[in-house]
Formats: structure tokens, sequence, C-alpha cells
């Protein structure tokens, strides 16, 4: 998957409520990796994310692939 349809992919997901992440956690997990891989600007971080209910596994990328 590339950098921008992860992005757009993981926009979305912040969307989704947070009974409907938890169910869907894997993937968005899997999403925000190729996402933090493309080294997003703050910016594109804070749009994507926004609404994102923040997981231990996206920490362990961003300490560990920052």
């Amino acid at each position: 998957m590339d950098f921008e349809k992860a992005e757009a992919e993981l926009t979305k997901m912040a969307q989704l409520s947070r009974k409907e992440q938890q169910e869907r956690k894997a993937e968005i997990i899997q999403l925000f990796n190729v996402f933090w891989r493309s080294n997003p600007s703050q910016t594109k971080f804070g749009d994507a994310c926004s609404g994102l209910v923040i997981q231990p596994e996206m920490l362990w990328a961003i300490v560990k692939l920052g």
C-alpha cells in the first residue's frame, strides 16, 4: 500500500466511533505503520490522526520507527 492511500484510509478510520476503531484495531495499526513511515509533517499527522484512538502499538511504531 502506498503512503497516500494509507493516509486516506487512516483519516476515514479516525471518523469511526471508539468501538468501531477497537473492532478494526489490527487494520488501523497496519495503516498507521505505513503512514508513519512516510515521515509525515506535524500538520499532516494531526490532520490524518485527529479523532484516532491511539493504541500502544502506534506509540511503539513512533518510538522504534521514528
